[in-house]
């Protein structure tokens, strides 16, 4: 396949990006989808999910001040968002809280369920108020209790306060060892620069969740995937992405970590007609990204451009619906195909003041150097570094910046603590590293 050359950092950032919201805070306290003992595929339990929407709707048309089934139906839309990466699925998740919260008693109602749902859109700062009024009832309930620990470490980590996140994880964990909560916490790990610590969790995560959900499990695979590439094991990483579409086939996010794993030993074609199909089934615009990437490197421009231009109407759709969730995502898209630097930089900085995380914060650092300001961006980066976070896309980036300052000793401490954590990492081809999305 022929190639151009791509900045490295963009592509682990991108990794990032989509990687941080690929894993659910916590498994929802109300009834979930009953699955079987042989995984279904994704289009099954789509059917079997609509139909117990369509149960619960029946039974609010009886009842309709059962704020308890109002929250069903919310946890429901949620699971449909993350089986399709559908939106809409998010705002009747809302929708369906807001009604719950007209039917509760002041003081009561489904509060961590309004937390989860506004920590996967990432509005961070809503969250911490549903845990407040979580925390203070009368009788708090200790599973829900456990779950609000994870949260507030997740907080943190979108706070960028990396080191004391990974506390809070491992504290939380002295309550309670879920896998939901062994995922998070394997991030936080990754964050600080422990890939081995992060490793052991997903495997203790994978272990208790073998006889689990099939969505929780590909989560788990996809995420050890995306560990694994980064830490430059890229066979492990396409043997994980395996798994994860085995566990639950016809899910897109695993197809499209598939696929991206495998391109690279495709003829063009067969390349392209894969992405095509994925980003057509899908209309995710990190796939239509994809195929472009691919098309911009065949020379094939005028195709690439088309699928830019409907990338960016969709991220635009996005933000004007759902902003603080979808700043993030749109980062990705802009920094590698955006033409105008101070509107990268607009968007970078609006994304950044929603969410502090480490793919956030080196998205903004990225986009400032893009404007002319790197010494901001290095301001940035030491200020991540002070605060725990020690990993690739961070390390390559502030090499690029010290080296392009002149300042050989820190470039060269930049260059080792890449090589640490990747033996690989000066030489990787970066295309390799893409994985399509992952929400």
């Amino acid at each position: 396949m022929q190639h151009i050359p791509i900045n490295p950092t963009i592509i682990l950032l991108a990794m990032l990006l989509l990687a941080g919201c690929n894993a659910a805070p916590a498994e929802p306290v109300a009834r979930q989808v009953q699955q079987a003992d042989a995984a279904p595929d994704c289009e099954s339990m789509l059917q079997e999910l609509d139909r117990h929407i369509a149960s619960v709707q029946v039974r609010l048309a009886m009842q309709p001040q059962s704020w308890p089934d109002h929250e069903l139906l919310a946890n429901d839309h949620l699971l449909r968002a993350r089986l399709t990466g559908d939106y809409a699925a998010y705002g009747l998740a809302q929708q369906a809280l807001e009604e719950a919260f007209q039917c509760a008693a002041p003081g009561c109602g489904p509060f961590l369920t309004r937390a989860r749902l506004n920590f996967s859109m990432h509005r961070i700062d809503e969250v911490e108020a549903d845990l407040r009024m979580l925390e203070s009832a009368a009788v708090p309930d200790a599973t829900s209790l456990a779950e609000a620990a994870v949260l507030r470490a997740d907080l943190a980590l979108c706070h960028g306060e990396f080191r004391h996140a990974r506390e809070l994880f491992r504290e939380a964990a002295t309550r309670s060892r879920t896998p939901q909560l062994l995922g998070r916490m394997a991030q936080a790990e990754l964050d600080c620069g422990n890939p081995q610590a992060a490793a052991e969790l997903l495997d203790e995560a994978l272990a208790l969740a073998e006889n689990g959900k099939p969505l929780a499990r590909a989560v788990l695979l996809l995420q050890r995937s995306e560990l694994e590439q980064l830490s430059g094991r890229t066979e492990d990483a396409l043997h994980s992405a395996c798994q994860a579409d085995a566990v639950l086939p016809g899910w897109w996010q695993a197809e499209a970590r598939l696929l991206a794993l495998q391109a690279d030993a495709m003829d063009a074609e067969s390349a392209v007609q894969r992405w095509s199909s994925l980003a057509t089934r899908s209309g995710q615009p990190e796939q239509l990204d994809a195929l472009a990437r691919l098309l911009r490197q065949l020379g094939r421009d005028e195709e690439a451009r088309r699928w830019i231009a409907l990338s960016s109407r969709i991220h635009m759709q996005r933000i004007s619906e759902f902003p603080e969730a979808s700043y993030g995502h749109a980062l990705g898209h802009y920094l590698e195909f955006g033409e105008d630097p101070q509107r990268v930089l607009q968007i970078a900085r609006t994304a950044y003041a929603a969410r502090q995380d480490a793919a956030t914060s080196v998205g903004l650092a990225q986009a400032l150097l893009a404007a002319g300001q790197p010494q901001v961006a290095l301001q940035l980066l030491e200020q991540c570094f002070a605060a725990g976070l020690d990993n690739l896309p961070a390390h390559l980036l502030a090499m690029q910046l010290y080296a392009e300052a002149g300042d050989q000793e820190a470039e060269a401490l930049q260059r080792k603590a890449a090589l640490r954590l990747n033996p690989q990492a000066l030489t990787v081809d970066a295309e390799q590293l893409w994985h399509g999305h992952v929400h």
